[in-house]
């Protein structure tokens, strides 16, 4: 039987986010992604999972699968927990990170290697095998891609690369995204993921256009920053074999 492929992206912030400034909505997210013909997505905002079943029932309305998830801080550093509860707010640490790991979750390593003190580096090599992906971001550009060494690191430890637009902009939905061979449910997709049933479409920047973006995530980050040590002083929040990659530009 001829599997189906999905357009995916499994890394999108909105509105609802606690600590970025994000000027629309999730249903205006969910609108964006069925006028871009996205199959599935998941809302990844950090310290929160943004998801009810009127979010779901208004995405499966326009044929998306909307897949619960979350952007943690787990020791200062990201890391997106997808098909997550609510309970994994509560997640401080790696340990505890290990403690709820089941076969029903996907985590996924977020710009790993970008600059910033929030990416994992050197945390990655020492829970690589909390990872069942390796993020391929939106973010780069002809002579400048940060995420050279991931996907060096995926190619070392045997993990999936998956694209996404981490986007925080609506333009951004559509510039890296995955095609996945996949039944189109929570179960089947993490599963294809997993096992890297995967395809990376991705549009480099112009760069003009990514060093406007990189000065404006300079001018967030100290607004961002204080919003998270305010959100973590409150208390809301802490601490194989090769596989081949189809990237397509």
């Amino acid at each position: 039987m001829t599997m189906k492929t999905l357009k995916v992206d499994l890394h999108l912030h909105t509105g609802e986010d606690p600590l970025d400034s994000i000027k629309y909505s999730s249903k205006q997210l969910i609108d964006k992604a069925y006028a871009k013909g996205f199959d599935v997505i998941s809302i990844t905002n950090h310290h929160v999972v943004t998801y009810n079943d009127y979010l779901a029932d208004y995405a499966k309305e326009r044929g998306i699968l909307l897949i619960p998830g979350i952007e943690l801080s787990v020791e200062s550093k990201h890391v997106l927990v997808i098909n997550a509860d609510h309970s994994f707010t509560k997640v401080k640490n790696f340990y505890d990170l290990r403690k709820v790991k089941d076969k029903d979750h996907l985590f996924i390593a977020p710009h790993p290697f970008f600059p910033g003190y929030v990416c994992l580096h050197s945390k990655f090599s020492k829970h690589s095998d909390l990872f069942h992906a390796i993020e391929y971001s939106y973010f780069h550009a002809s002579g400048i891609n940060f995420n050279k060494k991931g996907v060096k690191k995926s190619l070392e430890y045997g993990i999936p690369l998956l694209g996404t637009s981490d986007t925080h902009r609506l333009w951004q939905l559509g510039k890296t995204y995955s095609v996945i061979e996949s039944e189109k449910s929570t179960e089947a997709v993490i599963e294809a993921i997993k096992k890297n049933r995967v395809k990376i479409i991705t549009q480099p920047l112009e760069l003009a256009q990514m060093t406007k973006i990189g000065f404006r995530l300079l001018s967030d980050f100290n607004y961002n920053f204080r919003r998270h040590l305010s959100y973590s002083f409150n208390g809301n929040n802490g601490k194989r074999k090769k596989v081949r990659h189809n990237l397509s530009h």
